[in-house]
Protein backbone atom coordinates (compact mmCIF):
# COMPACT_ATOMS: atom_id res chain seq x y z
CA UNK A 1 0.00 0.00 0.00
CA UNK A 2 2.84 2.40 0.92
CA UNK A 3 4.67 1.73 -2.38
CA UNK A 4 1.43 2.22 -4.35
CA UNK A 5 0.87 5.56 -2.56
CA UNK A 6 4.42 6.75 -3.38
CA UNK A 7 4.04 5.71 -7.01
CA UNK A 8 0.67 7.46 -7.34
CA UNK A 9 2.12 10.62 -5.73
CA UNK A 10 5.11 10.54 -8.10
CA UNK A 11 2.81 10.28 -11.12
CA UNK A 12 0.71 13.21 -9.89
CA UNK A 13 3.82 15.32 -9.33
CA UNK A 14 5.02 14.67 -12.86
CA UNK A 15 1.58 15.56 -14.24
CA UNK A 16 1.56 18.80 -12.23
CA UNK A 17 5.04 19.77 -13.43
CA UNK A 18 4.02 18.98 -16.99
CA UNK A 19 0.89 21.09 -16.57
CA UNK A 20 2.85 24.03 -15.16
CA UNK A 21 5.40 23.69 -17.96
CA UNK A 22 2.66 23.76 -20.57
CA UNK A 23 1.09 26.79 -18.89
CA UNK A 24 4.48 28.55 -18.84
CA UNK A 25 5.06 27.85 -22.52
CA UNK A 26 1.57 29.11 -23.23
CA UNK A 27 2.22 32.40 -21.44
CA UNK A 28 5.55 32.88 -23.22
CA UNK A 29 3.85 32.19 -26.55
CA UNK A 30 1.19 34.78 -25.69
CA UNK A 31 3.87 37.35 -24.76
CA UNK A 32 5.74 36.67 -27.99
CA UNK A 33 2.54 37.06 -30.03
CA UNK A 34 1.76 40.38 -28.36
CA UNK A 35 5.31 41.59 -29.01
CA UNK A 36 5.05 40.67 -32.70
CA UNK A 37 1.70 42.48 -33.04
CA UNK A 38 3.01 45.60 -31.29
CA UNK A 39 6.16 45.51 -33.43
CA UNK A 40 4.03 45.38 -36.59
CA UNK A 41 1.85 48.26 -35.39
CA UNK A 42 4.91 50.31 -34.43
CA UNK A 43 6.50 49.87 -37.86
CA UNK A 44 3.38 50.39 -39.94
CA UNK A 45 1.57 53.14 -38.05
CA UNK A 46 3.87 54.27 -35.22
CA UNK A 47 0.77 55.11 -33.19
CA UNK A 48 2.46 56.42 -30.06
CA UNK A 49 0.37 56.62 -26.92
CA UNK A 50 1.63 57.24 -23.41
CA UNK A 51 1.69 53.47 -22.85
CA UNK A 52 3.09 52.38 -26.20
CA UNK A 53 5.60 55.19 -26.67
CA UNK A 54 8.50 53.68 -24.65
CA UNK A 55 8.11 50.36 -26.46
CA UNK A 56 7.89 51.92 -29.94
CA UNK A 57 10.80 54.27 -29.24
CA UNK A 58 13.01 51.42 -28.04
CA UNK A 59 11.99 49.30 -31.03
CA UNK A 60 12.94 51.98 -33.56
CA UNK A 61 16.19 52.89 -31.80
CA UNK A 62 17.06 49.17 -31.59
CA UNK A 63 16.47 48.70 -35.32
CA UNK A 64 18.53 51.82 -36.04
CA UNK A 65 21.45 50.65 -33.88
CA UNK A 66 21.20 47.16 -35.42
CA UNK A 67 21.53 48.74 -38.86
CA UNK A 68 24.61 50.67 -37.73
CA UNK A 69 26.05 47.50 -36.19
CA UNK A 70 25.48 45.58 -39.42
CA UNK A 71 27.14 48.42 -41.35
CA UNK A 72 30.17 48.43 -39.04
CA UNK A 73 30.52 44.67 -39.44
CA UNK A 74 30.33 44.92 -43.22
CA UNK A 75 33.00 47.61 -43.37
CA UNK A 76 35.44 45.17 -41.80
CA UNK A 77 34.94 42.79 -44.70
CA UNK A 78 34.26 45.25 -47.50
CA UNK A 79 36.40 48.28 -48.23
CA UNK A 80 33.41 50.01 -49.82
CA UNK A 81 31.22 49.54 -46.79
CA UNK A 82 27.80 48.95 -48.35
CA UNK A 83 25.34 50.95 -50.38
CA UNK A 84 26.12 54.67 -50.67
CA UNK A 85 23.25 57.11 -50.93
CA UNK A 86 22.50 60.51 -52.40
CA UNK A 87 19.80 62.16 -50.29
CA UNK A 88 18.22 65.53 -51.02
CA UNK A 89 16.59 67.60 -48.27
CA UNK A 90 13.98 69.79 -49.93
CA UNK A 91 10.67 71.57 -49.50
CA UNK A 92 8.11 72.85 -51.97
CA UNK A 93 8.02 76.22 -50.18
CA UNK A 94 10.73 78.49 -48.85
CA UNK A 95 11.06 79.73 -45.29
CA UNK A 96 8.47 77.59 -43.52
CA UNK A 97 9.70 73.99 -43.47
CA UNK A 98 13.09 74.49 -41.74
CA UNK A 99 15.03 72.44 -44.30
CA UNK A 100 18.49 73.57 -43.18
CA UNK A 101 17.92 73.09 -39.44
CA UNK A 102 16.24 69.73 -40.04
CA UNK A 103 19.17 68.51 -42.13
CA UNK A 104 21.64 69.71 -39.49
CA UNK A 105 19.71 67.93 -36.72
CA UNK A 106 19.34 64.66 -38.62
CA UNK A 107 22.98 64.60 -39.75
CA UNK A 108 24.40 65.30 -36.28
CA UNK A 109 22.24 62.69 -34.54
CA UNK A 110 23.08 60.16 -37.26
CA UNK A 111 26.79 60.80 -36.76
CA UNK A 112 26.45 60.28 -33.02
CA UNK A 113 24.84 56.87 -33.43
CA UNK A 114 26.67 55.53 -36.48
CA UNK A 115 30.38 56.18 -35.82
CA UNK A 116 31.44 53.98 -38.74
CA UNK A 117 29.62 56.14 -41.29
CA UNK A 118 31.05 59.14 -43.11
CA UNK A 119 28.46 61.70 -44.17
CA UNK A 120 29.15 64.65 -46.46
CA UNK A 121 26.72 67.57 -46.39
CA UNK A 122 26.53 70.64 -48.60
CA UNK A 123 23.99 73.05 -50.12
CA UNK A 124 23.39 74.05 -53.74
CA UNK A 125 22.70 77.68 -52.84
CA UNK A 126 23.92 80.54 -50.68
CA UNK A 127 21.94 81.89 -47.76
CA UNK A 128 22.57 83.86 -44.57
CA UNK A 129 21.30 80.91 -42.52
CA UNK A 130 23.17 77.91 -43.89
CA UNK A 131 24.61 74.62 -42.71
CA UNK A 132 27.88 76.24 -41.68
CA UNK A 133 26.15 78.85 -39.51
CA UNK A 134 24.19 76.16 -37.66
CA UNK A 135 27.27 74.00 -37.02
CA UNK A 136 29.77 76.70 -36.21
CA UNK A 137 29.51 79.88 -34.14
CA UNK A 138 31.25 82.59 -36.17
CA UNK A 139 31.13 85.05 -33.28
CA UNK A 140 32.47 82.88 -30.47
CA UNK A 141 35.49 84.28 -28.65
CA UNK A 142 36.68 80.77 -27.93
CA UNK A 143 36.75 79.61 -31.54
CA UNK A 144 38.92 80.71 -34.43
CA UNK A 145 37.26 80.44 -37.83
CA UNK A 146 39.59 79.44 -40.62
CA UNK A 147 39.40 82.04 -43.34
CA UNK A 148 39.45 80.74 -46.89
CA UNK A 149 39.62 84.15 -48.57
CA UNK A 150 43.34 83.88 -49.18
CA UNK A 151 42.79 80.86 -51.42
CA UNK A 152 41.85 81.28 -55.05
CA UNK A 153 39.23 78.56 -54.75
CA UNK A 154 38.25 76.02 -52.12
CA UNK A 155 35.44 73.91 -50.76
CA UNK A 156 32.53 73.08 -53.04
CA UNK A 157 33.77 75.45 -55.73
CA UNK A 158 37.07 73.60 -55.88
CA UNK A 159 35.36 70.21 -56.10
CA UNK A 160 33.01 71.42 -58.86
CA UNK A 161 36.00 72.68 -60.84
CA UNK A 162 37.87 69.38 -60.40
CA UNK A 163 34.84 67.36 -61.52
CA UNK A 164 34.32 69.60 -64.55
CA UNK A 165 37.91 69.28 -65.65
CA UNK A 166 38.00 65.53 -65.02
CA UNK A 167 41.02 65.73 -62.73
CA UNK A 168 42.06 62.85 -60.51
CA UNK A 169 41.52 63.51 -56.81
CA UNK A 170 42.31 61.33 -53.83
CA UNK A 171 40.05 60.89 -50.83
CA UNK A 172 42.57 62.78 -48.70
CA UNK A 173 42.57 65.73 -51.08
CA UNK A 174 38.76 65.75 -51.15
CA UNK A 175 38.43 65.79 -47.38
CA UNK A 176 40.96 68.63 -47.19
CA UNK A 177 38.23 70.74 -48.83
CA UNK A 178 35.75 69.96 -46.05
CA UNK A 179 35.33 70.90 -42.40
CA UNK A 180 34.89 67.91 -40.15
CA UNK A 181 32.80 67.54 -37.01
CA UNK A 182 32.23 64.88 -34.35
CA UNK A 183 35.52 63.07 -34.75
CA UNK A 184 35.56 62.96 -38.56
CA UNK A 185 32.10 61.46 -38.92
CA UNK A 186 30.35 64.52 -40.37
CA UNK A 187 31.92 66.60 -43.15
CA UNK A 188 30.66 69.93 -44.44
CA UNK A 189 31.67 71.06 -47.92
CA UNK A 190 31.44 74.87 -47.78
CA UNK A 191 30.56 77.12 -50.67
CA UNK A 192 32.68 80.12 -49.76
CA UNK A 193 32.03 83.68 -50.88
CA UNK A 194 34.59 83.64 -53.68
CA UNK A 195 32.78 80.79 -55.50
CA UNK A 196 29.24 81.90 -54.58
CA UNK A 197 28.70 84.11 -57.62
CA UNK A 198 29.43 81.20 -59.97
CA UNK A 199 27.96 78.46 -57.79
CA UNK A 200 24.73 77.89 -59.71
CA UNK A 201 26.60 78.08 -63.04
CA UNK A 202 28.76 75.11 -62.04
CA UNK A 203 26.03 73.31 -60.08
CA UNK A 204 23.73 73.42 -63.08
CA UNK A 205 26.37 71.68 -65.19
CA UNK A 206 28.06 69.39 -62.68
CA UNK A 207 25.57 68.72 -59.85
CA UNK A 208 24.88 65.10 -60.81
CA UNK A 209 28.52 64.15 -61.46
CA UNK A 210 29.60 65.88 -58.26
CA UNK A 211 27.06 63.95 -56.20
CA UNK A 212 28.25 60.68 -57.72
CA UNK A 213 31.85 61.65 -57.09
CA UNK A 214 31.15 62.46 -53.42
CA UNK A 215 29.13 59.27 -53.11
CA UNK A 216 32.17 57.21 -54.07
CA UNK A 217 34.15 58.59 -51.12
CA UNK A 218 31.51 58.55 -48.38
CA UNK A 219 28.61 56.55 -47.00
CA UNK A 220 25.98 59.23 -47.55
CA UNK A 221 25.70 62.57 -49.29
CA UNK A 222 23.05 64.95 -47.92
CA UNK A 223 22.20 68.00 -50.01
CA UNK A 224 20.35 71.05 -48.69
CA UNK A 225 18.39 71.70 -51.88
CA UNK A 226 16.76 75.08 -52.35
CA UNK A 227 13.06 75.39 -53.22
CA UNK A 228 13.95 78.14 -55.70
CA UNK A 229 13.35 77.11 -59.34
CA UNK A 230 16.99 76.40 -60.12
CA UNK A 231 18.15 73.91 -62.74
CA UNK A 232 20.56 72.37 -60.23
CA UNK A 233 17.70 71.72 -57.78
CA UNK A 234 15.70 69.95 -60.46
CA UNK A 235 18.66 67.74 -61.40
CA UNK A 236 19.45 66.91 -57.78
CA UNK A 237 15.85 65.90 -57.08
CA UNK A 238 15.78 63.74 -60.21
CA UNK A 239 18.97 61.83 -59.35
CA UNK A 240 18.63 61.56 -55.56
CA UNK A 241 18.11 58.05 -54.22
CA UNK A 242 15.87 59.47 -51.51
CA UNK A 243 14.21 62.85 -51.03
CA UNK A 244 13.53 64.06 -47.50
CA UNK A 245 10.48 66.25 -48.07
CA UNK A 246 10.27 68.86 -45.33
CA UNK A 247 6.59 69.57 -44.73
CA UNK A 248 4.92 72.49 -43.02
CA UNK A 249 1.71 72.36 -40.98
CA UNK A 250 0.07 74.56 -43.56
CA UNK A 251 -2.79 73.17 -45.62
CA UNK A 252 -1.96 75.15 -48.75
CA UNK A 253 1.66 73.95 -48.74
CA UNK A 254 0.58 70.36 -48.15
CA UNK A 255 -2.06 70.39 -50.90
CA UNK A 256 0.41 71.98 -53.33
CA UNK A 257 3.01 69.27 -52.75
CA UNK A 258 0.73 66.25 -52.89
CA UNK A 259 -1.00 67.53 -56.05
CA UNK A 260 2.11 68.45 -58.01
CA UNK A 261 5.01 66.18 -57.02
CA UNK A 262 3.87 62.58 -57.49
CA UNK A 263 7.29 61.50 -58.84
CA UNK A 264 9.02 62.63 -55.65
CA UNK A 265 6.49 60.92 -53.40
CA UNK A 266 7.70 57.50 -54.53
CA UNK A 267 11.17 58.19 -53.02
CA UNK A 268 10.09 60.43 -50.15
CA UNK A 269 10.66 60.38 -46.45
CA UNK A 270 8.62 63.12 -44.80
CA UNK A 271 9.83 65.40 -42.03
CA UNK A 272 7.62 67.99 -40.34
CA UNK A 273 9.84 70.76 -39.00
CA UNK A 274 8.96 73.24 -36.24
CA UNK A 275 6.19 70.79 -35.36
CA UNK A 276 3.34 71.96 -33.12
CA UNK A 277 1.35 69.13 -31.53
CA UNK A 278 -1.54 71.54 -30.85
CA UNK A 279 -2.09 72.23 -34.54
CA UNK A 280 -5.11 70.71 -36.27
CA UNK A 281 -2.70 69.26 -38.86
CA UNK A 282 -0.97 66.83 -36.53
CA UNK A 283 1.30 64.05 -37.69
CA UNK A 284 -1.58 61.59 -37.45
CA UNK A 285 -3.90 63.85 -39.42
CA UNK A 286 -1.31 64.32 -42.19
CA UNK A 287 -0.81 60.54 -42.34
CA UNK A 288 -4.54 59.96 -42.60
CA UNK A 289 -5.26 62.76 -45.07
CA UNK A 290 -2.48 61.84 -47.52
CA UNK A 291 -2.26 58.08 -46.90
CA UNK A 292 1.30 58.10 -45.52
CA UNK A 293 2.67 55.12 -43.61
CA UNK A 294 3.83 55.91 -40.07
CA UNK A 295 7.32 54.61 -40.86
CA UNK A 296 7.76 57.30 -43.53
CA UNK A 297 7.11 60.45 -41.54
CA UNK A 298 8.88 61.99 -38.54
CA UNK A 299 8.73 65.30 -36.72
CA UNK A 300 11.20 67.83 -35.34
CA UNK A 301 9.13 69.66 -32.68
CA UNK A 302 9.17 73.38 -32.06
CA UNK A 303 11.66 74.06 -29.28
CA UNK A 304 12.95 77.47 -28.24
CA UNK A 305 16.30 76.14 -27.05
CA UNK A 306 16.84 74.25 -30.31
CA UNK A 307 16.00 77.42 -32.29
CA UNK A 308 18.48 79.42 -30.21
CA UNK A 309 21.14 76.76 -30.78
CA UNK A 310 20.55 76.98 -34.54
CA UNK A 311 20.86 80.78 -34.62
CA UNK A 312 23.96 80.74 -32.39
CA UNK A 313 25.78 77.98 -34.27
CA UNK A 314 25.53 75.71 -31.22
CA UNK A 315 23.47 72.81 -32.52
CA UNK A 316 26.20 70.23 -31.84
CA UNK A 317 26.71 71.21 -28.17
CA UNK A 318 22.92 71.37 -27.72
CA UNK A 319 22.33 67.87 -29.10
CA UNK A 320 25.31 66.44 -27.20
CA UNK A 321 24.09 67.95 -23.94
CA UNK A 322 20.54 66.65 -24.33
CA UNK A 323 21.28 63.40 -26.14
CA UNK A 324 20.68 61.18 -23.10
CA UNK A 325 18.58 63.58 -21.06
CA UNK A 326 16.40 62.07 -18.30
CA UNK A 327 12.62 61.95 -18.61
CA UNK A 328 12.12 65.00 -16.38
CA UNK A 329 14.55 67.17 -18.38
CA UNK A 330 13.24 70.25 -20.16
CA UNK A 331 14.25 69.10 -23.65
CA UNK A 332 13.51 65.40 -23.21
CA UNK A 333 10.34 65.35 -25.34
CA UNK A 334 12.12 67.18 -28.13
CA UNK A 335 15.00 64.69 -28.12
CA UNK A 336 12.65 61.70 -28.06
CA UNK A 337 10.83 62.98 -31.14
CA UNK A 338 14.05 63.96 -32.95
CA UNK A 339 15.72 60.60 -32.28
CA UNK A 340 12.54 58.83 -33.36
CA UNK A 341 12.64 60.79 -36.63
CA UNK A 342 16.28 59.78 -37.19
CA UNK A 343 15.41 56.16 -36.44
CA UNK A 344 12.65 56.23 -39.04
CA UNK A 345 15.00 57.96 -41.48
CA UNK A 346 17.53 55.14 -41.08
CA UNK A 347 14.77 52.57 -41.38
CA UNK A 348 13.96 53.94 -44.85
CA UNK A 349 17.67 53.89 -45.75
CA UNK A 350 17.83 50.27 -44.69
CA UNK A 351 14.79 49.48 -46.84
CA UNK A 352 16.46 51.09 -49.83
CA UNK A 353 19.65 49.10 -49.26
CA UNK A 354 17.59 45.92 -49.22
CA UNK A 355 15.80 46.91 -52.40
CA UNK A 356 12.47 47.74 -50.73
CA UNK A 357 9.93 49.64 -52.76
CA UNK A 358 7.18 52.07 -51.94
CA UNK A 359 4.87 51.05 -49.13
Amino acid sequence: IFLSYRKDRSVRSKNQRSCFLEMGCGWWALYASIAVVLSYIAEKTCFFTKIANPFCENLIIYKWHQRCYDKSQSTQNNSKGGTDLKIAFWSNGRGRACVTSNLACISVLSALDCPEDRTIIFENHRNIINLESTLFNHYSNREVKENYQYEVESGLGKVLRIVEQGEEITKERLYCQTRDYLGKRLFYLPSNDRSAQNLEYYMEREAVRTMRFLEQHSDRVLVDTTAAPLVSSRKILQKADMVVVNLSQNLQFLEHFFRNYSSIQKRAFYLVGNYDANSHLTRGEIMKRYNISGSRIGVIPHNVHFSDAISNGQIIPFLLKNYSSPAHAENHDFMVAAREAVGLFHYQIRKYERGGGEE
